[in-house]
């Protein structure tokens, strides 16, 4: 969805920033909801969310929120989720992996783009050292004098 967003910016930047602006409010309606839930397993308020903007405690807080485990049993705000199944599992794992492949890739292409750049800058330099090909050097035939290039008459024309 963002290298969409990000392509349409390209065509039209009315367009593109509208469609970012979606996306921002989507995003974070998404991480709100999943944010109360995760507090309300732990038995806390959900407007604790709020935290999240206070500074120095905003940099803590998520942390804190990851790191403690929720309510065994029922609290306040209902009983406790149902066990992950295996889908669910699964798909952790393959958010996790998508970590150092998205990585990877990532250098890997960084790689490739210095590497286009570098020898594209040794292009330039070696055809800048190059002599011109419209430039003609002294002495050359190209740049003989004009009596030479005159064509000669012949003797028997004259008579």
């Amino acid at each position: 969805m963002i290298a969409l967003a990000l392509i349409v910016l390209n065509w039209s930047l009315v367009a593109g920033g509208l469609l970012i602006a979606v996306l921002v409010v989507v995003f974070v309606t998404i991480g709100v909801m999943i944010g109360v839930q995760r507090l309300h397993d732990l038995g806390w308020s959900g407007w604790l969310l709020l935290l999240n903007l206070v500074p120095f405690v905003g940099s803590l807080f998520p942390f804190l929120i990851m790191l403690l485990p929720g309510t065994r049993g029922a609290n306040q705000y209902g009983p406790p989720p149902p066990p992950n199944t295996r889908g669910v599992k699964v798909l952790g794992i393959i958010w996790i992996a998508m970590i150092p492949v998205i990585s990877v890739a990532s250098i890997y292409y960084s790689i490739g783009k210095l590497a286009e750049a570098e020898l594209a800058l040794q292009t330039d330099e070696y055809e800048q050292s190059l002599p011109y090909d419209d430039e003609q050097e002294p002495g050359s035939a190209l740049n003989a004098p004009a009596d030479v290039i005159e064509e000669p008459q012949d003797q028997n024309d004259k008579q």
